[in-house]
């Protein structure tokens, strides 16, 4: 039971998303000599295929070299969601690589006064608990962040763009005078070749790209007593979070549908998972006559299905 609840909230962490409200004239998200054609060409040719592993060293995986900024068109800027005004980001993925992350990261202006940082001052205060007051408000950053699915030519729509500092982030929205004290910092992209997932990032001041050392393998369902107890997912792409001699397996499916989740549900109760049921519209949880559980979440925002299975 433990180790269940440690991995439905990991689950949990890896699904939240972020919603945002704020206000004013329109920000064009990259200046004209960080991209190149226009939103409205035609879909990109991959000219590559996905259809084959390999190593992280191997002459044919990802490099830095390989990528320019003109490969994604991108844009933040503001937008009507639930009556609020919202920053929020739109993305076109022009390049040969399928996008299953995003995030886009704001600093601080560097000639930006303390004076006028202090504009972030009710933001540390409504999150105290978390915020020493001394932090320093040129901490603060902006975080539009989404893990969808964006195939080759394919455009990522409105994600919200909320206040945090550091690496943490909340829902709260920026507001026009909050939003001009800031500039775009990092893009970071989860890029796939070949069946592993390359975390890449742009930097917008030196105006480089670099990559994570170690890619993830994509589509590696692992032969275990776990992956014996359901069917494997028939998508593009899935990733799996844990090692084969876990007593649990997490996994998660991008690009699926609502109607490809509820047919894996249907599968699962197939395999016999039918006992001690708990559902709604977007999950399922349930165990089978041995008592082993399943819990399947379907992420309606990134079109994702996450699924933790334990012993």
């Amino acid at each position: 039971m433990k180790s269940r609840i440690i991995a439905i909230l990991i689950i949990l962490t890896l699904i939240m998303g972020m919603t945002a409200c704020s206000h004013k004239n329109n920000h064009q998200g990259s200046s004209s000599d960080e991209l190149s054609g226009s939103v409205g060409q035609e879909t990109v040719e991959t000219g590559s295929s996905d259809a084959e592993t390999e190593s992280a060293d191997s002459p044919d995986s990802l490099q830095a070299s390989h990528l320019s900024i003109s490969y994604f068109d991108w844009d933040v800027k503001e937008k009507i969601i639930e009556k609020a005004l919202s920053y929020t980001l739109t993305l076109r993925n022009r390049s040969p690589y399928p996008i299953l992350s995003t995030e886009i990261t704001y600093k601080t202006r560097d000639n930006v006064s303390d004076r006028s940082l202090r504009l972030f001052d009710k933001f540390k205060e409504n999150h105290k608990k978390y915020i020493n007051p001394d932090e320093d408000n040129r901490n603060i950053v902006l975080i539009g962040k989404s893990d969808a699915y964006v195939k080759s030519g394919q455009y990522l729509y409105d994600v919200p763009v909320t206040i945090g500092i550091h690496s943490m982030t909340w829902y709260d929205a920026p507001n026009y005078d909050q939003f001009i004290l800031m500039q775009p910092d990092t893009l970071s992209l989860g890029l796939v070749k070949n069946n592993l997932l390359y975390h890449c990032h742009y930097d917008f001041i030196n105006k480089t790209w670099s990559i994570d050392e170690s890619p993830e393998k994509l589509n590696n369902w692992p032969d275990s007593s776990l992956t014996k107890l359901i069917p494997e997912p028939s998508c593009d792409y899935f990733r799996v979070s844990t090692d084969k001699d876990s007593d649990y397996l997490i996994f998660t499916v991008y690009g699926y549908s609502e109607e490809a989740y509820k047919a894996y549900v249907e599968s699962v109760r197939e395999a016999g998972f039918t006992k001690k049921q708990d559902k709604g519209k977007r999950y399922y949880s349930a165990e089978d006559k041995k008592g082993n559980s399943i819990d399947v979440m379907y992420d309606q925002s990134n079109w994702n299905m996450n699924v933790t299975v334990n012993l």
